[in-house]
């Protein structure tokens, strides 16, 4: 018994509606992939900028004045990999704070 061409057509038919209905998911997902991405580089920027006004006591002229000051690791460029830590020994003065009790400082 063999196939009527309304059953190969039928079944085609539901092929190409999942197709559909998976390509259409996969591109929703990256889309908010992609989004999600974006939305954490921000956050590490914002973070990066704070960290460099409580170290240098005011904030950045520019991005790679943070690289600079190593406040903010550069971006990766493909496959290129980053090996160097992000953590560098800061020395934290506190002998400017000392008499300031009560007004507002940089003091921490």
């Amino acid at each position: 018994m063999g196939r009527t061409i309304f059953e190969t057509l039928f079944v085609i038919f539901l092929v190409g509606l999942l197709k559909g209905v998976v390509v259409l998911k996969y591109h929703r997902i990256a889309h908010h992939a992609k989004e999600a991405a974006l939305m954490s580089g921000l956050s590490n920027i914002r973070m990066s900028i704070s960290l460099f006004k409580m170290l240098i006591g005011r904030y950045p002229q520019s991005l790679r004045e943070m690289i600079e000051k190593k406040v903010m690791l550069p971006a990766r460029v493909g496959s290129d990999t980053y090996r160097g830590t992000i953590f560098f020994k800061r020395k934290v003065s506190h002998g400017d704070c000392r008499g300031q009790a009560g007004k507002r400082s940089r003091c921490f």
